[in-house]
């Protein structure tokens, strides 16, 4: 058995509130005594009481409680006899062990992107994979979050979920589940044999791990279960359980779990329902307190029962900034994802998995566990309220300058500011596009192996660069070469002073919601974009008036007869909103605008939403074709019964030198609020 949790129960007078702890009392360490006592060091009777419990509780066929994680995963891979050489799709975010066991037992990795505002694998990304050889898919499912997990195993291949963190969840009912359900509780039909109240009340659907092949409770320090070690891989049906019960009768003691881990891990599973309890309590506590700030945590599917497995906050800022913040007031904080495959593989996977690497950066884990006490949970609550966000990132050494081509003083300003940058020792590369040529805005441009980006052009440049640049939290400075220059801020002949003080971290930045738009057709995602200005859906031709259903949050608003409607976030409210009728609103605020343009119906008005919400917009029959075109830069053709739906990312262009001086300045000098005869 591990020494921390003899260290960690011992531990007296630590005045820091650790990231992590295992939920240990009095009664787990007299179980873990009593093993001791009775000297059943290897695996024996406890071990048996362990699989017996977790089996009533889960209602899996069979399991093997295993020594670690990676010796489960190998089993599991024994038992499927799958042919060397074949590819297994994994989470970028999934824990590290996996890959290495994948690569060790002959097997090719196939690491896949995620979903910003859940941490789970994109189903777009498993698809390709699987189109790219993915003969096996390991579904983590992190932070106790479930999948749509019907839609993965519609591609026909066989499925191994991870629920380290994700342990006795539920998913949805089936509708012929509801049913029965319903039936149940009309007759009032008691719990069946072996069904304990508690069960009748909580479960849902069936039990998180019940649609896999096999599947693994890794119970591990930092997992929901926590015994020190070890690992549950259990098989749902017995015809998978059967070929893995064999393997295990074959096994070495050393594989399986000792009685002491399988004691402690017995009885949280016992103690599973106070702790999970406690666990919601302190989560309903911390997201209250970050509701009014710009950090947020991840959406939680309706209708499923989720584990709490910790608190994840998605920063709007540098994770150093909140660590020593809250390491000051004596909580610490610690990367979510710090022991990921893609934290290990970095470099490699960067470029590939945008998403994950943003999460890898972004993504803190705050304390939340059982053994908490109201005094650390309301200290923690208080951080959590003033928590600091738009403060610069430091460590600026390399540069990236995406530059305009169109404009004429792109290139010398190129190589004046490489120039200048190499005397400070910071990298620089440049790259040049053509502004008007749209097959440009789909280059792949490698963002994630620089510190800041320069961009020389307009605020096409601007919007460009901020797309890519906002997932990374990768700051941009804007250098105006064009007309207009709401977004690209910083005179071309004043860029040295500005980009000075950046470098010794006294510039000021502007964080920037942007809008992700998602297309959805038949039921299936068939495109998404993020635009830090709008996405606007018109006719093609333009001119023409095409029929649109729009509702917000499910609340129907009604038809609209238009040329098209705007949805814009703040920033975007000052370009083509504006031109169309919209408000202008504070580039700063959490808000999306929605405005019509052209409405066939006078009383059509420009409307302000707030930041939680999404607008859901469905393209009704038109005598004309239609598209969505996100910053006018990404167009997708659109057909009838399309849904596309609207909502603010979870991350924010971070722009230098923005500040709300120049926006209200901008305000007089580009719209000419003269105040009098020309204005």
């Amino acid at each position: 058995m591990s020494l921390w949790i003899f260290q960690d129960y011992f531990k007296k007078g630590t005045k820091m509130i650790q990231t992590y702890s295992a939920t240990i009392r009095r009664k787990e360490m007299e179980a873990v005594l009593t093993c001791m006592v009775d000297e059943k060091i290897g695996p024996g009777e406890m071990n048996e009481k362990l699989v017996q419990t977790a089996k009533e509780l889960i209602g899996f066929d069979g399991a093997v409680a295993f020594r670690s994680p990676a010796i489960a995963l190998e089993y599991a891979f024994k038992a499927l006899d799958l042919p060397k050489e074949s590819g297994i799709i994994l989470s970028a975010l999934a824990p590290a062990y996996q890959i290495l066991t994948i690569e060790k037992l002959g097997y090719k990795p196939l690491v896949a992107d995620v979903n910003e505002e859940t941490g789970l694998m994109t189903f777009e990304a498993v698809e390709q994979l699987v189109k790219e050889g993915g003969r096996l898919i390991i579904f983590n499912e992190s932070m106790g979050i479930l999948p749509d997990i019907k839609k993965f195993l519609e591609l026909g291949i066989p499925l191994i979920e991870d629920v380290s963190q994700s342990a006795l969840s539920s998913y949805p009912l089936e509708p012929q589940e509801a049913e029965e359900l319903a039936k149940k509780q009309q007759k009032k039909v008691p719990a069946q044999e072996g069904e304990t109240p508690a069960q009748e009340e909580e479960v849902l659907g069936k039990r998180a791990g019940m649609y896999g092949v096999f599947s693994i409770l890794s119970m591990e320090d930092r997992d929901i279960i926590t015994a020190g070690g070890g690992a549950l891989l259990f098989a749902p049906q017995r015809k998978e359980w059967t070929v893995l019960k064999h393997l295990a009768e074959e096994a070495p003691s050393t594989d399986i779990i000792p009685d002491m881990n399988a004691a402690l891990a017995y009885v949280e599973f016992k103690e599973f329902k106070r702790n999970e309890k406690t666990r919601k309590d302190f989560y309903a506590l911390f997201s209250r307190a970050i509701m009014s700030g710009r950090h947020k945590t991840y959406l939680r599917p309706q209708g499923s029962l989720s584990t709490i497995y910790t608190f994840p906050l998605v920063l709007n800022s540098g994770f150093k900034d909140v660590k020593a913040y809250a390491q000051k007031k004596g909580v610490e904080v610690r990367p979510a994802y710090e022991n990921s495959v893609i934290a290990m593989r970095q470099e490699e996977y960067s470029s590939k998995c945008i998403c994950a690497n943003s999460l890898l950066l972004r993504c803190a884990a705050f304390p939340l566990y059982p053994r908490l006490g109201q005094k650390e949970a309301s200290l923690i609550v208080k951080i959590l309220c003033s928590l600091p966000y738009g403060s610069v990132l430091v460590n600026m050494k390399r540069c990236l300058i995406v530059a305009n081509s169109l404009k004429p003083e792109a290139q010398s300003k190129a190589a004046e500011i490489s120039e200048y940058l190499s005397g400070k020792s910071i990298e620089c590369d440049s790259f040049f596009y053509n502004g008007r040529d749209p097959s440009c805005h789909d280059m792949k441009v490698d963002f994630s192996k620089c510190d800041f980006v320069i961009t020389l052009g307009g605020d096409g440049t601007v919007l460009y660069a901020c797309r890519s640049c906002a997932p990374l939290n990768i700051p941009v400075f804007p250098v105006n070469l064009g007309e207009f220059g709401f977004l690209a801020s910083v005179d071309p002949e004043n860029w040295k002073g500005e980009l000075e003080s950046f470098l010794n971290e006294s510039a000021f930045l502007s964080d920037r919601v942007l809008v992700d738009c998602e297309v959805v057709r038949g039921g299936k995602t068939v495109f998404t974009c993020s635009s830090m200005n709008d996405c606007v859906i018109s006719s093609t031709p333009h001119a023409r008036l095409v029929n649109l259903s729009v509702a917000y949050n499910h609340a129907l608003l009604g038809p609209f007869k238009t040329n098209g409607l705007i949805v814009s976030t703040p920033t975007g409210s000052t370009a083509y909103s504006a031109a169309a009728g919209g408000p202008i609103v504070e580039p700063t605020l959490r808000a999306l605008v929605l405005t019509p343009v052209n409405s066939f119906s006078l009383s059509a008005r420009p409307l302000v939403f707030g930041g939680q919400g999404e607008i859901a917009i469905t393209v009704l029959e038109s005598r004309c074709d239609s598209i969505v075109s996100c910053d006018g830069q990404v167009d997708y053709p659109l057909e009838k019964g399309d849904v596309i739906i609207m909502r603010l990312s979870n991350y924010s262009a971070r722009l230098i030198c923005s500040t709300q001086e120049k926006f209200y300045s901008a305000l007089q000098s580009k719209l000419n609020w003269a105040g009098g005869p020309r204005a």
